[in-house]
């Protein structure tokens, strides 16, 4: 038969002197402190960077909507002033729209292409492509009838 203390030390977890057991406590309470530090810091600066990232997006999407808008600003001055230097000129019929447009040369700096329509929606000047003067007609599209219903452009 066994001896019932050998058994009892057996099942008993190991023996450890106070020196032991106190130097594994503060080596696992060091060990958790470095832990939970660790994970402050993390959480700390994902969220700090999060926000600097969506900041600098928003400002970055502020800057382009800006930019944006000047360009339309300035194009719309740039049309505004052609326009007012087409009734400064009083050209006698649509013949000589053709070349006063192709004198502004800063219009297809800024546009893709610039055309001149008459009230009726005929196209009587174009920078471009100009096989389609007298041919176009815009009467029947809803941007032409509402530009003349308020009589802005």
């Amino acid at each position: 038969m066994t001896n019932p203390s050998a058994r009892w030390r057996a099942l008993r977890p190991l023996h450890l002197d106070l020196r032991t057991r106190l130097t594994l406590s503060v080596m696992l309470i060091a060990l958790l402190s470095t832990l939970g530090v660790a994970a402050g810091a993390f959480f700390y600066i994902r969220n700090n960077t999060l926000e600097v990232i969506a900041s600098d997006q928003m400002q970055r999407t502020v800057a382009i909507a800006e930019a944006i808008d000047q360009k339309f600003i300035s194009r719309r001055v740039l049309l505004k002033a052609f326009a007012e230097s087409l009734e400064a000129q009083q050209l006698r019929g649509t013949a000589q729209l053709q070349p006063f447009l192709l004198r502004h040369t800063a219009l297809v700096e800024v546009f893709d292409n610039v055309a001149v329509l008459d009230r009726t929606g005929d196209l009587v000047a174009n920078y471009l492509g100009l096989e389609a003067l007298g041919k176009l007609n815009l009467a029947d599209r809803p941007y032409f009838t509402e530009t003349l219903a308020s009589d802005k452009g």
